[in-house]
């Protein structure tokens, strides 16, 4: 993966965030999102209710960063705040062995 992010311009760092979320904002979003899934959820089932209720964009949209962002090693831009729930989930929920 080094390799191509110095090589191959799709894989490149993007420029950094303009600004950063505030404290607790992703994880409250990310948890607010879960609760309206009953508690389980996949990581896309979690960012398509936070992309379409209007109930949670209302509450949290002016917060967010919509900068586009990248995972690591990866070609696909998003934006920042979908990138932070993405990654850092596993930190704020516990994995089933369910499989969907």
């Amino acid at each position: 993966i080094a390799y191509r992010a110095l090589t191959d311009p799709k894989y490149c760092a993007p420029p950094p965030q303009p600004k950063k979320h505030d404290r607790g904002v992703i994880k409250a979003l990310a948890t607010s999102a879960l609760n309206k899934l009953d508690g389980e959820a996949t990581v896309p089932e979690i960012l398509a209710v936070c992309r379409r209720d209007a109930d949670l964009r209302h509450e949290f949209g002016s917060r967010l960063v919509t900068a586009p962002s990248k995972v690591s090693g990866t070609t696909q831009s998003l934006p920042a705040w979908e990138r932070s729930i993405s990654t850092n989930i596993t930190s704020w929920c516990k994995p089933t062995s369910a499989k969907r």
